[in-house]
């Protein structure tokens, strides 16, 4: 590798935290080579989702677990030697998005900026994507719809489409329609955009001379700021920030002490009460004893009401037997007719006497004095359970008397020992308010004081960039790159990681000078027919864009995010094996059954990271290779299993089976 000392951009993810409902989800990133990996939908691609949202997507995908876990993410990057954090809210990709000039364990120590999330919507700071390209010191530029007319609209280039050349998703490793090949417009735009990281566009030097005018005012304005702000701390005789730091922790150490004499005083109560624990068990004995009487109670009223029922049934019963037995005697014996005063039919005497005495007169008798015997035993038995009922009810009164009685001595007895404690604590939650107080004030007033310091900072960062500038732009100036400069540099190292990973028939290697695609085997990327082979040379493409703005000073940002390196290497899903002639692929020694090639690829990326801080490359993947697991094992973030093997968290929301259980 080269080891020319690069002035491009730089671009480091420190952290990324998702903050929920029941807890927050963190993923710590180091510089160099970064892997996340583990069983397939435990949310690894997430991961990277997040970040690129946090770098000004305009959506996120949200699976089921984030969309019921999460509230909104938070991305510590470092922005040229800068650190910063970026808060986005997940459910609403419109709402503005607030910047803290902090890491993300200080951000309630400074007030965050805020900006727009597209060119639509501008925020009170201007647009997220003007603040990256700001904080990285890239130009900002507008490129030709169609570069050959002269008379073509312009289009702002965004940070946007620089990042897409810094992020190999999923769907784009390996496929044919890398960097929107087929959409004619995107595909101008990405042309442009690859001039313009490389320094191609004929603009370049004067944009460059904009992009340092512009820093040399607002570092002017920086200082006046700084200068006028510092004025008027002194005539209002603001407290100086190592004052208000030192106060702050006076405060929270008085806090702490009066914590701890509130804590002891509350424990002197509990000790000083336990006399009344004999008073509290009656109290407490009284209590269940009234409960389970009017539990009686009630059980006994429901009783007297299905008595009652019962006893008006047998009522309605023992009155049709009485009906019976006197029509029985009453009938005549005779054939004599007569009309019925209802229905008007012919009704026969003899008919209806023999229909009723059908029925033997002393059984009637034997059951209607059965259901007297049984009124008169549930008249009884309705009467006791009343009686029963006055009794409790008695009862449960004097009981509650007792019990109020009870409570006014234990009252009067916990007041004249608790008195004392309540008012020496009433006195110290006092002077806690006071101190709680003053603490919000001084971490205010501390915030204040550390935009002026921000003043002084982002000055000294604008001349340290401006100096860089300057010398980029001399360079420009006395050595501007060429189309073939740039395209057989990236070739040259595009040819060298295929060789490294051994891929079959690596000649015709190069980077075509109109789209800026690599060509293989004398071939447009597209035109391979084996997934496996645009596999490696799409991730080797990508690598090789990185290595050049390592080695070059280019407006690359030196950071790369591929998902998925496994792709078409023996690990394909479904949705993806009809871009793919998988002969083609075992021809080419790509199955699952040799993963040599895989295993390179690994190495590649080890060897290229190993010892860098001035890149970063994270990848995800569904497993490693274990021929070498014990040497990228420093570089694994985050590893995922469906099943918790080896105490592994399930997933990125690793505490959804936990809540599932429970």
């Amino acid at each position: 590798m080269e080891n020319n000392t690069s002035r491009s951009p730089r671009l480091i993810i420190n952290k990324l935290t998702l903050v929920g409902v029941r807890k927050n989800y963190v993923v710590p990133f180091n510089t160099g080579l970064n892997i996340i990996h583990g069983d397939s939908d435990t949310g690894k691609s997430s991961i990277l989702n997040l970040i690129d949202y946090c770098l000004g997507a305009g959506d996120v995908d949200l699976y089921n677990e984030i969309e019921n876990s999460g509230k909104y993410c938070l991305l510590e990057v470092d922005l040229n030697g800068k650190v910063y954090t970026v808060k986005r809210n997940i459910f609403e990709p419109n709402s503005f998005i607030d910047v803290y000039p902090a890491s993300t364990n200080e951000i309630d120590d400074v007030f965050p900026f805020q900006y727009g999330p597209n060119y639509v919507k501008e925020g009170q700071d201007g647009f997220i994507s003007d603040f990256f390209l700001d904080a990285l010191s890239i130009p900002k530029i507008e490129t030709k719809q169609s570069p050959s007319k002269a008379d073509s609209k312009m289009n702002k280039l965004s940070f946007r489409d620089i990042l897409k050349y810094n992020y190999l998703n999923q769907d784009d490793v390996g496929s044919k329609d890398m960097l929107d090949r087929k959409n004619f417009a995107v595909a101008i735009k990405n042309q442009e955009t690859f001039k313009f990281l490389h320094n191609l566009l004929d603009t370049n030097i004067t944009e460059l001379q904009a992009l340092i005018s512009e820093k040399t005012s607002t570092k002017k304005e920086l200082d006046h700021k700084y200068t006028t702000i510092s004025a008027f701390f002194r005539e209002t005789q603001l407290r100086t920030e190592d004052a208000l730091l030192n106060e702050k922790n006076d405060l929270q150490n008085k806090l702490i002490a009066i914590n701890n004499e509130i804590e002891t005083i509350n424990k002197e109560m509990r000790a000083s009460t336990q006399n009344d624990n004999e008073l509290r068990d009656v109290i407490a004995q009284l209590q269940e004893s009234a409960r389970a009487k009017n539990q009686r109670i009630e059980n006994l009223k429901r009783q007297i009401t299905q008595n009652i029922l019962l006893k008006n049934d047998y009522a309605q019963d023992i009155q049709k037997l009485k009906t019976s037995i006197h029509l029985s005697e009453k009938l005549p014996d005779t054939h004599k007719t007569m009309d019925c005063p209802v229905c008007s039919n012919i009704l026969v005497f003899e008919n209806l006497t023999r229909e009723v005495l059908n029925t033997n007169p002393e059984l009637l008798e034997q059951e209607l004095k059965s259901l007297n015997r049984r009124t008169k035993d549930i008249s009884t038995i309705i009467e006791e359970n009343r009686n029963e009922v006055f009794t409790l009810e008695a009862e449960v009164n004097q009981t509650y008397e007792r019990i109020n009685q009870a409570k006014n001595l234990l009252d009067n007895q916990t007041k004249e020992l608790i008195s004392p404690f309540l008012a020496q604590r009433d006195g110290l939650l006092t002077a806690k308010a006071k101190f709680l107080e003053a603490l919000n004030h001084a971490e205010y007033t501390l915030r204040i004081r550390n935009q002026l310091t921000e003043v002084a900072k982002r000055s000294a960062k604008i001349a340290v960039e401006l100096e860089k500038l300057n010398i980029s732009l001399e360079e420009l100036k006395a050595n501007t790159p060429t189309v073939e400069f740039v395209t057989n540099n990236i070739a040259d190292y595009l040819k060298a990681f295929l060789d490294f990973v051994k891929m079959n028939n690596v000649y015709g290697v190069s980077i075509d000078g109109r789209t800026f695609l690599p060509k293989v085997r004398e071939k447009e990327y597209w035109q391979l027919t084996s997934g496996g082979v645009r596999t490696l040379v799409s991730v080797g493409y990508f690598i090789s864009l990185l290595q050049n703005s390592v080695n070059h000073t280019t407006n690359h940002p030196n950071f790369l995010m591929i998902d998925t390196v496994a792709k078409y290497l023996g690990k394909t899903k479904a949705e993806y094996l009809l871009e793919t002639d998988k002969s083609e692929d075992i021809k080419e020694g790509l199955g699952a059954d040799d993963p040599t090639k895989y295993i390179n690829m690994y190495t590649y990326l080890i060897n290229l990271c190993t010892g860098r801080t001035d890149l970063q490359i994270i990848v995800v993947d569904n497993d490693i290779p274990q021929k070498i697991e014990a040497g990228l094992k420093g570089a694994v973030v985050k590893q995922f299993s469906m099943d918790g093997h080896n105490n592994l968290p399930r997933g990125f929301i690793d505490d959804v089976y936990d809540e599932l259980m429970s």
